[in-house]
């Protein structure tokens, strides 16, 4: 018994030093992304001293945006309650975000959509619950991708394909067990 807790304990450590390391890798690429953002502002500014008025173009960063997908099974309802984590910055006017669950053989069985409102960046965002389609197990409709897309009026801005895994190392509070 000692030695199972102790090999619990070990795993424990383990993934939170991947967790910090993924977290200080995270914080390492903001870093670098701002350090760039201003050396290109700084070069444009130097190029524009020998350029003329017409020629002047705003420096732009390229949008970037993480997304963590969650998925719960609600036993009483019978439904599927997912929730996105969306974090990243870049402008989106009129933005949605989409779930599409695609089966094994590339058809799009279920689609649903939510605005993404600028002050949802960076919150837990629950998208629109539903029930496992009709003739499918929980199990097989947890075996599909589930690509999350975020959309505005420019068209698709960015577009993830995941796999929702048990979470059971967590205990019912997200905790690490």
């Amino acid at each position: 018994m000692e030695t199972v807790l102790d090999a619990l304990l070990f795993l424990a450590h383990v993934l939170a030093g991947v967790a910090f390391v993924v977290v200080a890798g995270v914080a390492l690429a903001a870093a670098l992304e701002g350090l760039a953002a201003v050396v290109l502002f700084v070069v444009g500014r130097f190029k524009r001293v020998r350029e003329t008025p017409s020629e002047l173009t705003p420096t732009e960063v390229p949008p970037s945006f993480s997304l963590a997908l969650m998925v719960r099974f609600d036993d009483d309802s019978g439904c599927f309650r997912p929730s996105v984590q969306v974090r990243g910055y870049g402008e989106l006017t009129q933005a949605w975000i989409r779930l599409e669950l695609v089966d094994p053989s590339g058809t799009v069985r279920l689609i649903r959509r939510r605005r993404l409102a600028r002050t949802a960046i960076e919150t837990e965002l629950p998208l629109p619950p539903f029930e496992p389609l009709e003739g499918t197990s929980i199990d097989e409709v947890l075996g599909w991708h589930w690509d999350v897309v975020i959309e505005d009026k420019l068209g698709e801005r960015a577009r993830w394909r995941e796999h929702p895994r048990p979470a059971a190392y967590l205990n019912a509070e997200a905790e690490l067990a």
